[in-house]
């Protein structure tokens, strides 16, 4: 009992001295430099006692050497007793916050300016199995979060959502991954919201989504804007395998409704009609379609 307790004491302490810190950000920035082909810069790594890290004021650059990507604050927590028992990765916390990313193309045709992320990222061999994994993430937290995407060649349309220009802000999100495996994946959103420089806003978007290799299901799903509501009844589609969804995905039975209840607003569409901006009338909806 002592050693179970001295060990991790022990850690922590060695972990607060600024000396083996500053190490720790040394060896992070080398290793996600390897990882993501660029520049990484990271302000501060921080340790919580006692399987709590946190990366602050990280700098993500694109081939030019300008910011592609700043991050605020980066945490995660990892549940070690599950680690050491059973071998199990189970992440208790993870939060992104203050995350402001900007990717952009000189003309259509030319490579992203992360492009060099995107490549390292990629499957080195394609034709060899994907790595087997299993874990389970209790909480995922974004917090004032917000992207750019430009293509610079392209003249703009302040009008209404535009595809060369977009700007996401005001994107925060809350989330459980209870179950993440190669073939199976549950997905629980707590909280999703987001807006776009359009007049595009979704305050809320929740749900259940269940995805494997056997069926693909959403459940208590939720889609909030300022002024609209809709409700989906559960929805279930069975199938043998991936191969079958692919190849006979327009014959698996389907049932869809929409509750009673939900209902929309035309000017909440206006990011993508600007004439609709005026037509603040509420529509009632109601469906229910099999096939």
């Amino acid at each position: 009992l002592t050693l179970v307790i001295l060990i991790p004491t022990t850690l922590y302490v060695v972990m607060t001295i600024p000396s083996v810190q500053n190490k720790v950000k040394e060896i992070s920035e080398r290793e996600l430099h390897k990882l993501l082909n660029t520049n990484v810069k990271i302000g501060s790594v921080i340790f919580t006692p006692f399987n709590r890290v946190t990366l602050r004021n990280i700098v993500i650059e694109d081939t030019k050497g300008d910011t592609a990507a700043y991050i605020k604050r980066l945490g995660a927590g990892i549940n070690l007793r599950e680690l050491i028992n059973n071998q199990n990765i189970e992440i208790n916390y993870t939060e992104l916050i203050g995350l402001d990313a900007r990717i952009s193309k000189e003309t259509p045709e030319a490579p992203f300016n992360i492009q060099p992320i995107i490549d390292a990222l990629k499957p080195k061999e394609k034709n060899k199995p994907p790595t087997l994994f299993n874990l389970k993430i209790n909480t995922v937290v974004l917090r004032n979060t917000q992207l750019k995407y430009d293509i610079i060649s392209a003249e703009k349309n302040n009008s209404k959502l535009d595809p060369n220009h977009l700007h996401i802000y005001d994107f925060n999100a809350d989330l459980q991954l209870p179950c993440i495996k190669n073939d199976d994946f549950l997905i629980d959103i707590k909280r999703f919201a987001l807006k776009e420089q359009s007049g595009l806003e979704l305050s809320s978007l929740k749900g259940f989504f269940h995805i494997a290799s056997y069926e693909t299901s959403i459940k208590g799903f939720e889609f909030l804007m300022p002024n609209s509501e809709i409700y989906l009844s559960d929805i279930t589609l069975n199938y043998t395998d991936w191969n079958d969804l692919k190849q006979n995905y327009r014959s698996i039975p389907l049932n869809l409704s929409i509750i009673p209840g939900s209902y929309i607003s035309p000017s909440d569409l206006k990011g993508l009609l600007p004439q609709l901006g005026n037509l603040d009338n509420r529509v009632d909806l109601e469906l229910f379609a099999s096939g």
